[in-house]
């Protein structure tokens, strides 16, 4: 890659990064997270944006991934799981890492920032 093109502009190759809310792994054209349960429990019960009745909270492991239409996989996918409290966290996990330039910003960060 030329030296006067930032390196976020580029997704070619795969990025794992971790969060306080979970892995986020960033390809070219989607974008996953995956947390654990004291992530998950953390999430849920951070100062000043708890989830008092968290499913989340309880649950040992999540995995969900996105590309530019949306949520693509979720395991596991038997859990009947808030549909808000999904978006919340993913965002805020994904939000933490994901350039604003990437394909999969809007579907999973932009449209739940004001």
């Amino acid at each position: 890659m030329p030296a006067n093109v930032p390196p976020h502009t580029c997704y070619h190759t795969i990025k794992e990064h971790r969060t306080p809310f979970g892995v986020v792994t960033i390809g070219p054209d989607w974008v996953s997270v995956s947390a654990e349960e004291h992530e998950l429990y953390d999430w849920a019960h951070r100062p000043g944006a708890c989830w008092p009745c968290s499913m989340l909270a309880d649950m040992q492991t999540i995995d969900a991934g996105f590309d530019t239409n949306g949520l693509v996989d979720l395991v596991p996918s038997d859990v009947d799981l808030p549909s808000d409290e999904l978006s919340a966290w993913t965002s805020d996990a994904i939000g933490l890492v994901l350039p604003e330039d990437h394909p999969c910003w809007f579907v999973t960060v932009g449209q739940f920032r004001g």
